[in-house]
């Protein structure tokens, strides 16, 4: 009896790092400007619900007199599986502040970063806005309900210590991390695309009229273009947001698959 409640206990520790692994790069649930008493009881109270379904008297009995060098192999595996998943949701969530890069970059506030208290790190202006309105909208959406669901289903298709690197999982982290600039730029495009046709006004217009000190002109009208696309594409912003919360869950959906064997 003794015996089952230990290896009992090992399986409760294999989900809580799995957990503890995701809270810490998922953005929201992970994020700074959560308390970390929250976190830690949101961690434990989902450890609790989830280890007697994933605790199985094979898997239970599996633990019996483990080494402990392999339970200690068993729990980096868990965490990178945990630490994984969050990722790919940070690569997409992180496309929004990108486009705000590129977006401060042409209306010349590249400079003028601001102190996130979610990430502990500074970022442009645009980029923290768009940030903030994407995680509102992904909180209305119920998104964090879909958070928690992919790593409850994590159990599905691997099971505790089953984590293996493969090709085709640095593939599809690779092309995750590769798909955030993209978004990035679509997000960007519009006010990105309004600011270059000023910039050719400006300079036809320098040309046209010499005496004009464009540099004093040009900054300001650039600042208050922007402003105003920043606006008018605020639809098109939340189509695109829309569509990069299902590029996340396609992309977490095709990682446990992958993570487990199952393509």
């Amino acid at each position: 009896m003794l015996t089952l409640v230990v290896n009992y206990a090992e399986v409760f520790t294999l989900v809580l790092i799995r957990m503890s692994g995701f809270f810490l790069m998922t953005p929201f649930l992970g994020g700074r400007n959560v308390p970390a008493m929250v976190k830690i009881g949101l961690i434990f109270t989902l450890t609790i619900l989830v280890t007697p379904v994933v605790a199985t008297s094979e898997l239970v009995a599996q633990y019996q007199g483990i080494a402990f060098a392999n339970l200690f192999l068993i729990v980096i595996k868990e965490l990178m599986v945990g630490l994984t998943l969050g990722l790919i949701a940070a690569f997409v969530f992180a496309a929004v502040q990108v486009g705000g890069m590129f977006i401060d970059m042409q209306m010349g506030l590249a400079m003028a970063n601001v102190f996130d208290p979610a990430t502990g790190v500074s970022t442009p202006i645009t980029g923290q806005i768009k940030y903030a309105f994407t995680m509102l909208l992904f909180l209305g959406l119920d998104g964090h309900h879909g958070l928690l669901t992919a790593i409850l289903q994590s159990y599905t298709f691997i099971p505790a210590g089953g984590f293996q690197i493969t090709g085709e999982l640095i593939q599809v982290v690779l092309q995750t991390f590769g798909m955030m600039f993209v978004l990035g730029i679509k997000i960007a495009m519009p006010v990105v695309a309004a600011l270059f046709l000023t910039d050719v006004g400006l300079a036809i217009l320098s040309r046209a009229v010499p005496q004009m000190n464009v540099f004093v002109v040009g900054m300001p009208l650039k600042i208050g273009v922007g402003l105003i696309m920043i606006v008018l594409a605020m639809p098109a912003f939340i189509y695109v947001l829309r569509g990069l919360f299902h590029t996340m869950f396609q992309q977490m959906d095709t990682l446990l698959r992958v993570m487990g064997g199952s393509l």
